[in-house]
């Protein structure tokens, strides 16, 4: 939260965090299947956060349409991770009987069926939350982690123009203009030598 700020406040902190669970507790076999559109420019602070509670408050309606299975996905996905994590872990004699009971509620989660109607639902879902957390710039959900990256990396900045030449009649970096007649082996190029008209002793010594 930023005292004083216009939008950025407790109650868009506390959204924030609700919503991300949710996102959190969605199906990864769906999530990693999606593909997100690159979101528009940050128009930047304040608006920043005037867009992503307007992004978010369209979420909260599309979530609307899933309350029934929110908490089914929560349970399943939760109990996902800390299978994975006793996956990892060296389970002792103590935690025999913990271990087993979490693998029986992941089994029991994982058995739901989904009416394809929620699925462009979870689509737009996915798209604002995670468009709404482009914008905070604070978190992003670990699935989508590829995406944020892919929006926050630096465009490739484009070459700089070439310079362009001056006009060719510009005498500081061409040169003045050739002279006409100049042109080597032209007749006009040659030296003019003056010569005096014949005269009568010259013609008839020829």
């Amino acid at each position: 939260m930023a005292p004083g700020h216009p939008y950025r406040t407790d109650a868009l902190v506390a959204t924030r965090a609700r919503q991300r669970r949710v996102l959190r507790c969605l199906p990864d076999w769906i999530v990693d299947n999606i593909h997100l559109s690159a979101p528009a420019p940050r128009p930047g602070d304040p608006d920043d956060a005037l867009v992503e509670r307007e992004l978010r408050r369209l979420a909260d309606v599309e979530l609307h349409e899933l309350e029934g299975w929110l908490g089914t996905w929560q349970r399943h996905t939760e109990t996902e991770l800390v299978q994975r994590w006793f996956e990892r872990a060296e389970i002792g004699a103590a935690l025999d009987d913990v271990a087993s009971a979490v693998r029986e509620t992941h089994d029991a989660a994982r058995a739901v069926d989904y009416p394809p109607g929620l699925f462009p639902v979870i689509l737009r879902v996915v798209a604002l939350l995670a468009w709404a957390d482009e914008l905070a710039a604070d978190y992003a959900d670990p699935r989508l982690r590829r995406y944020h990256a892919a929006w926050r990396a630096a465009p490739e900045e484009p070459p700089p123009p070439r310079p362009r030449p001056p006009a060719a009649d510009t005498d500081d970096f061409w040169g003045p203009p050739p002279r006409r007649g100049a042109e080597r082996g032209s007749r006009a190029a040659r030296p003019h030598r003056r010569t005096s008209p014949p005269t009568v002793e010259r013609v008839r010594s020829r």
